[in-house]
């Protein structure tokens, strides 16, 4: 029975030890990347228990709800094989559409960040529902200054005077 209990207890520290992720500090819950420009990323930790591979980690621009993430792009490669060095710099592609992201760092098991916001000045943000071109139909003018109300007046006053003058003549 000791045997089994200091079997299972090896297995589990060589599985901390091979399962080992780091922690990503920046970006962070408010923290905004611009794009086209570099930008900031730092973490905790080391994931040198990946041997060779943990000079050169993947590091994706991530987007979507936790249940559905899906990959966006691949940023660049971290070395995370140090405690000291925990920081790099990472570019977002000018043309990347504002919104919500995350990183994905490929230890094992893999690593995210929070949801941080992405921002473009250059992009053209489209408005949330396209808006129908609407034109109004060409109203008639109303004449305001009183010129049609007068000639209007001038007729009937003339027909009135051509009944009177007609019945003077009968």
């Amino acid at each position: 029975m000791k045997f089994i209990a200091s079997v299972a207890i090896a297995a589990t520290a060589v599985a901390a030890v091979t399962a080992q992720t780091i922690a990503i500090n920046d970006p962070n819950v408010g923290t905004t990347w611009k794009a086209g420009a570099d930008n900031y990323l730092r973490w905790s930790g080391s994931c040198k228990t990946l041997g060779p591979l943990s000079k050169n980690v993947t590091v994706s621009l991530m987007k979507g709800p936790a249940d559905r993430i899906g990959f966006v792009a691949k940023l660049g490669t971290i070395d995370c094989s140090s405690e000291t060095a925990v920081n790099a710099m990472m570019k977002i592609a000018a043309d990347q559409t504002p919104g919500k992201y995350s990183l994905e760092i490929g230890t094992n098991p893999v690593s995210y960040s929070p949801i941080f916001d992405i921002v473009n000045p250059a992009a053209v943000v489209p408005s949330s529902a396209p808006q129908p071109e609407t034109t109004t139909p060409a109203q008639p003018q109303k004449d305001t200054s009183g010129a049609g109300a007068l000639a209007a007046s001038s007729m009937v006053a003339a027909a009135g005077l051509a009944v009177a003058a007609l019945q003077f003549v009968l």
